[in-house]
């Protein structure tokens, strides 16, 4: 009935040789009002070209589902915020079997189950749906609920559960399960961990769940080889595993160690020998995670310079730091004490530094040893992004 029409519509779409191929494959697209179909699906949006795509990714959607309720499905997407080019650019090419579902058996408990479960307003589940359109594919009860239950089994709290999921909805759709042990395999295997610990640092850095293994294995060597740290600094500061090793451990690292300033960065115990051992013995002892990596560039200069000046308070010398005079104690000969440095606000250009020293420096870095460290022939600043 449609044969001669379905034919028609697929020439004008493609070249004779694709359509053969599609046809050898999917010849029961000849019973198919498809120029019916394509009509539909471009008036929100879709290209020819993506329609012909779709034909063959998910031939079932016109062979099995209906003009109708496929209709039905984008008007429930749209009563949750989503505009038709949501539904053109996301839903359809990366979830196009959810015109196939219905929307109140189906749909709205998953809607409902995300609004309860994760706190989501209509402008949150929209938003989470834009990134993963296959959550909305899930049964709630059968698929969702059980991998909430493996994160709270596993001693998460509600809100990092909440928190974790709304960033990376992607868990919700795969083997949840194998992600947990492997990550937790990683931690106990590779870094040493006992399995408590694994779990405290996945309680404390859920971001861990998201991030690729070879991710996670880069920063654990750059960890223990360049900066001879192990599981105690990361126990102190589960937090590490979230930071860019490209935009923030690395650089930050070289910084501190190169201009000789891990009197801040190692923190109290032992920050005096750390800065006087130089950039040939940092000391995995005393560096402090947190000090180096928990501000942003601007606290992170102020930190660690004003550590600077307090070591040459105390007589340590750093780079291009004054050093107390012979004889005289620190705070004399117009020396600031500690406590007035503290109480002041930094002025990096009265150190000698420029403001922008840093960023200077991290760019420098990532074009060197951010070559290597990320496997990329070439990073730039602005190209380097996510949490490497």
């Amino acid at each position: 009935m449609y044969a001669e029409e379905a034919l028609a519509t697929l020439t004008s779409l493609a070249s004779p040789q694709r359509v053969k191929t599609l046809l050898k494959g999917h010849p029961e697209l000849l019973c198919v009002p498809l120029e019916t179909w394509l009509d539909f699906l471009t008036a929100y949006g879709v290209t020819r070209r993506e329609f012909f795509r779709l034909l063959s990714t998910n031939p079932r959607l016109l062979t099995r589902g209906s003009l109708f309720n496929a209709g039905n499905v984008i008007a429930f997407l749209q009563g949750l915020g989503m505009t038709p080019r949501d539904v053109s650019a996301t839903v359809i090419p990366r979830c196009s079997r959810l015109l196939m579902m219905d929307c109140a058996s189906r749909l709205a408990p998953v809607v409902a189950f995300l609004s309860a479960e994760l706190g989501l307003d209509r402008a949150g589940v929209r938003d989470l749906v834009v990134r993963c359109p296959a959550v909305l594919s899930q049964d709630a009860a059968a698929d969702l609920a059980p991998r909430l239950e493996l994160l709270r089994a596993a001693g998460f709290s509600g809100e990092d559960v909440r928190r974790l999921l709304r960033a990376n909805a992607s868990l919700l759709t795969g083997d949840l399960g194998l992600v947990l042990e492997q990550r937790l395999s990683f931690l106990t295997s590779q870094c040493g961990f006992s399995r408590p610990q694994a779990l405290a640092v996945l309680r404390s850095c859920p971001e861990v769940l998201m991030l690729t293994l070879p991710n996670l294995s880069r920063k654990w060597r750059f960890l223990t080889e360049r900066m001879r740290c192990g599981t105690q600094q990361v126990l102190d500061y589960p937090r590490f595993w979230a930071k860019s090793l490209l935009l923030e451990i690395g650089p930050r690292f070289a910084y501190v160690t190169d201009r000789r300033l891990l009197s801040r960065a190692a923190g109290t115990a032992g920050g005096a020998a750390a800065a006087a051992a130089g950039p040939s013995n940092p000391g995995s002892s005393g560096l402090d995670l947190r000090l180096l990596l928990d501000s942003d560039d601007v606290v992170f200069m102020e930190r660690v310079w004003r550590g600077s000046a307090h070591a040459a308070v105390a007589g340590v010398p750093g780079r291009d730091s004054p050093v107390a005079p012979a004889g005289g104690a620190a705070g004399e000969a117009g020396q600031a004490s500690p406590a007035s440095l503290e109480a002041e606000v930094l002025d990096l250009a009265e150190l000698g530094v420029q403001p922008d020293d840093y960023e200077r420096y991290r760019s420098a870095w990532l074009e060197t040893e951010g070559v290597r460290w990320s496997g990329v022939k070439a990073v730039v600043g602005a190209g380097a992004v996510g949490s490497w």
